[in-house]
């Protein structure tokens, strides 16, 4: 029962986060944790990417990343690459607004945090963090 209880408690941390924001400003909130935004935070963290890793990075369906990555190009905020020996394979690479906007919208999240946390807290928060990334990619990749 103690092991249900702690994934319950991670599930409630990434909604009181989402929360945090939300009661903050409410359309960035949409927009950071949608999965358009995670989207491109990942091709702007790994500069290329192709699309199947992003429907296994994400877990959304392939029409769905299709679909997410033809809007950010029309918004300019990615670019689509193909292979020169095969135009079947593509990539996307984040453009320099995609880049801009990442970053604006990370710093507005970290102000909205900044604003919320006492220093004490942003440590503890940062320590914290820093384990569970370390454990979900271990279990990431086991599988």
């Amino acid at each position: 029962m103690e092991e249900i209880n702690k994934y319950i408690d991670l599930v409630a941390l990434g909604r009181n986060i989402e929360n945090i924001c939300k009661n903050e400003d409410e359309r960035l909130s949409k927009e950071v944790f949608s999965a358009k935004f995670e989207c491109l935070c990942i091709i702007y963290k790994l500069k290329e990417v192709s699309p199947s890793f992003l429907v296994k990075e994400l877990g959304i369906a392939k029409s769905n990343i299709a679909n997410i990555c033809k809007t950010l190009e029309k918004e300019k905020n990615i670019y689509r690459m193909v292979a020169d020996d095969d135009h079947r394979v593509i990539f996307y690479g984040v453009t320099s607004k995609g880049k801009s906007r990442v970053e604006s919208l990370l710093t507005k999240i970290y102000e909205i945090f900044n604003k919320n946390l006492d220093s004490n807290n942003k440590e503890i928060l940062s320590t914290s963090l820093s384990s569970l990334e370390s454990v979900l990619d271990t279990i990431k990749g086991e599988k």
